[in-house]
């Protein structure tokens, strides 16, 4: 029970700790204006739209994902989409894996995904799948509706936008990070990308209201 308090406690001080802190940012080092015009995305009331184009098979993502976890996808500021790029056969499988878990809300298990991914686990393999599944909490029922979700149209259109998305942008590499669709985050160290992401939609909050 101790040891779980220190974890939560820790990733408490963790998010407000990148919550608070202010950073300089600059154009051309930091981040680049995107020129080409996109079509905005839907966003809810007070909130700007920031995309995550990860790869389940980057290396870079998995080490990065616990800490976006913890502060842009927590950000009350923040419409957050994380997406697998697809950019052939193979990806539009891990979209179908990244759809599913974003429409069933399981965010925990992308830790695990990433894990067995890098342990050579074929997940396409819907049995490892579901082994998986079960390995990491899931009910026989919760297996089987994970399943049909996996399954269904909504996914299947899911995992079309996706491919979409990785055109429209322009994606050659992950992480890639898309703020309010204005702005393409430069790579950088995985704190330093937080802090500019979060930097970034401080900085485009303030552009919407000048333009209002």
């Amino acid at each position: 029970m101790r040891k779980l308090l220190l974890v939560l406690l820790s990733g408490m001080f963790l998010n407000c700790a990148y919550a608070e802190k202010s950073i300089s940012i600059k154009e051309g080092v930091d981040y680049i204006v995107i020129n080409t015009p996109v079509s905005p995305t839907p966003e809810p009331a007070g909130k700007i739209n920031v995309k995550e184009f990860f790869s389940f098979v980057c290396i870079h993502c998995k080490t990065l994902d616990p800490l976006i976890e913890n502060t842009i996808a927590v950000n009350k500021n923040v419409d957050f989409n994380k997406i697998q790029v697809v950019w052939d056969e193979n990806s539009a499988n891990l979209g179908r894996l990244n759809a599913t878990l974003q429409v069933l809300k399981l965010h925990r298990l992308y830790l695990p995904i990433f894990d067995a991914i890098f342990a050579r686990q074929d997940l396409s393999n819907l049995e490892t799948l579901k082994a998986l599944l079960t390995k990491n909490g899931l009910t026989a029922k919760e297996v089987a509706g994970f399943m049909d979700t996996y399954n269904s149209f909504t996914v299947s259109a899911k995992v079309n936008e996706y491919k979409k998305l990785t055109a429209v942008y322009n994606i050659t590499a992950t992480p890639t990070f898309i703020v309010g669709d204005h702005y393409i985050v430069q790579p950088a160290q995985p704190e330093r990308l937080a802090n500019v992401v979060q930097e970034l939609v401080k900085q485009y909050k303030s552009l919407v209201k000048i333009k209002k």
